[in-house]
């Protein structure tokens, strides 16, 4: 049976694929083997999942379902076993996503909501995991929020000085209008004369 995966061969951990191939009579002759030592592997792949950002500090980091950190932004945490509760739950679930707060003292973050998202990489024993803080993502929707409720009052002002203004510069004339029309209706009003509005 084929194999891909991680696998310790004699000195060390590498990434490898096993392939039996078979004679005439389907029996196995051999195996096909190719491996990459992990550790050749390791500085790109880092390199890469650590570029790539989730609002402003979020990031992806890798560990083994044994907890041991294989890749994480702080390399002091790489080769550790990751005792948070956040992590027992990844290695646990393997794949999913939740919310919770960091209890990790990590980057002097803790405290703080963070989403999870994660998946578990069979071959490799690995669970990859993005992740980001949700006040960071929510930044922008609370500025914009702010700047519509600023407008909005902005714009409600605006429209109470105008109704005033309006309000006084048609009170004047129609108070004229009034006058002349309760005159008239009293009999004392002068119907020659023109009203000017």
């Amino acid at each position: 049976e084929a194999f891909y995966g991680r696998a310790f061969v004699v000195t060390g951990w590498f990434f490898t694929a096993y392939r039996p191939f078979f004679g005439r009579d389907g029996r196995t002759l051999g195996v096909l083997y190719v491996g990459i030592p992990e550790e050749e592997v390791l500085p790109g792949l880092r390199q890469y999942l650590l570029s790539q950002k989730i609002g402003m500090t979020g990031f992806v980091q890798v560990f083994d379902s044994k907890m041991r950190q294989i890749i994480h932004p702080l390399k002091e945490l790489e080769g550790t076993i990751r005792q948070s509760a956040q992590h027992e739950r990844m290695a646990k679930e393997k794949k999913g996503t939740f919310v919770a707060t960091q209890d990790s003292t990590a980057g002097g973050k803790q405290g703080r909501s963070k989403v999870y998202y994660f998946d578990y990489l069979p071959a490799v024993d690995w669970i990859l995991c993005s992740s980001y803080y949700v006040d960071e993502l929510d930044a922008p929707v609370r500025r914009l929020r702010q700047a519509i409720i600023a407008s909005s009052l902005a714009a409600l002002l605006i429209v109470i000085l105008l109704a005033g203004f309006f309000s006084r510069s048609l009170a004047a004339p129609l108070a004229h209008l009034s006058s002349a029309f309760v005159g008239i209706a009293e009999g004392d009003g002068d119907l020659t004369r023109r009203l000017t509005v």
